[in-house]
C-alpha cells in the first residue's frame, strides 16, 4: 500500500531515462525538442500506471495553471448553497478543475478564513452568497471572480443573481390571478 504519489524521478528510474526528459514530456514540451513519439508514449503510460499527479505548487512557481478555483461560501448552513456547491463541483470536474472551499463563520469574513486562498495559485474565485460590504474581495482583484448572489456595485466580481423585480412582478400577478386583494411584503430595499 503506497500513500505517496510517484515523482518524475521515480518515473525516469523505472524507464531508464533522465528526469529532465520525463519533465519535458509531462509538461507538454517534448515535441519542441524532438523527443520521439514512442518515448513520449512510454513516459505518459508509465506516469498513468504509477498514478503520477503533477505537483501544483511547483507548477504555480513556473506560471503553469493550477486548475484550481477558490470557492468562498458565506453561510454553510444555508441548504441552497449545498446544491450550488454540488453543481459547481460537477462543472469543475468536467473541465478538469479542482475546487478549494473556504467559508466564513457567521457570514463575517475573517483573515483566517481567507488564508487558504493565498496558499495556492488559484485560477479564479467563485463567491457564493450576497454581501454589499465586501471589502475583502479587493485583495483578490488579480484573479477573475464571479459572485452567485448580490454584491456591491463597486465589486470587481461578475454577479450572477436572480432578477428580484421580475420575481416580485410574477408573484403579484399570480396573487391577483387567484383574487388575493391584500398583500404584505416584509424585507428591505
Amino acid at each position: 500500500f503506497r500513500t505517496m504519489k510517484p515523482n518524475q524521478k521515480e518515473i525516469a528510474a523505472k524507464l531508464g531515462v533522465s528526469t529532465s526528459l520525463v519533465s519535458r514530456v509531462l509538461s507538454g514540451r517534448a515535441a519542441e525538442i524532438g523527443i520521439a513519439q514512442e518515448t513520449i508514449d512510454k513516459v505518459v503510460n508509465a506516469a498513468k500506471e504509477m498514478g503520477y499527479v503533477p505537483n501544483v505548487a511547483a507548477q504555480s512557481l513556473k506560471g503553469i495553471s493550477s486548475n484550481t478555483i477558490g470557492v468562498v461560501v458565506y453561510d454553510f448552513n444555508d441548504p441552497f448553497f449545498g446544491t450550488v456547491i454540488h453543481h459547481l463541483q460537477t462543472l469543475a470536474h468536467a473541465q478538469r478543475y479542482s475546487l478549494m472551499l473556504v467559508g466564513f463563520e457567521n457570514r463575517h469574513p475573517d483573515e483566517i478564513d481567507l488564508q487558504p486562498l493565498n496558499k495556492f495559485s488559484l485560477d479564479g474565485i467563485i463567491i457564493v452568497g450576497s454581501d454589499f460590504n465586501e471589502t475583502w474581495v479587493q485583495d483578490y482583484t488579480h484573479l477573475p471572480s464571479a459572485r452567485i448572489g448580490s454584491g456591491s456595485d463597486n465589486s470587481p466580481s461578475l454577479k450572477i443573481t436572480a432578477d428580484a423585480k421580475v420575481g416580485f412582478d410574477e408573484a403579484v400577478h399570480y396573487l391577483k390571478s387567484i383574487d388575493v386583494e391584500r398583500v404584505a411584503f416584509l424585507g428591505y430595499d
